[in-house]
């Protein structure tokens, strides 16, 4: 890995996770950029959220204010596509509770693994 981001350095590129973390790091230092971003966007819907890094998580709870709803998508029995990004069912979970346990920015929370609109009755 660390090849790859001397790679990376020496070409002048990066990929979606430097953004991510420079991102996360621009809204850290920027505390006027982050609380103009928790004015404009009162609600978060976030898909397959299971899915979710390290990384994908902390810039979430950067745009996430004192009134920001949050839906968080995703299923918590279902292995996560994603490991080698650093997603893993477990603490997906995890991540589910520790937002839900401020209700003020939950929308909802749908743990019905029987419901699904991706394949069709059986």
């Amino acid at each position: 890995m660390h090849r790859y981001q001397n790679y990376l350095e020496e070409q002048g590129a990066a990929d979606l996770s430097n953004i991510i973390n420079q991102l996360v790091n621009a809204l850290k230092a920027d505390t006027v950029w982050r609380e103009h971003l928790h004015e404009k966007y009162k609600a978060i819907a976030i898909d397959e959220f299971q899915d979710i890094n390290p990384i994908q998580y902390e810039l979430v709870q950067q745009f996430v204010g004192k009134d920001t709803s949050v839906l968080a998508i995703g299923y918590r029995r279902r292995s996560a596509s994603y490991g080698f990004r650093g997603s893993d069912t477990p603490s997906s979970s995890n991540l589910l509770i520790v937002i839900a346990v401020e209700p003020s920015r939950l929308a909802r929370i749908i743990d019905r693994p029987e419901l699904s609109w991706r394949q069709p009755e059986r």
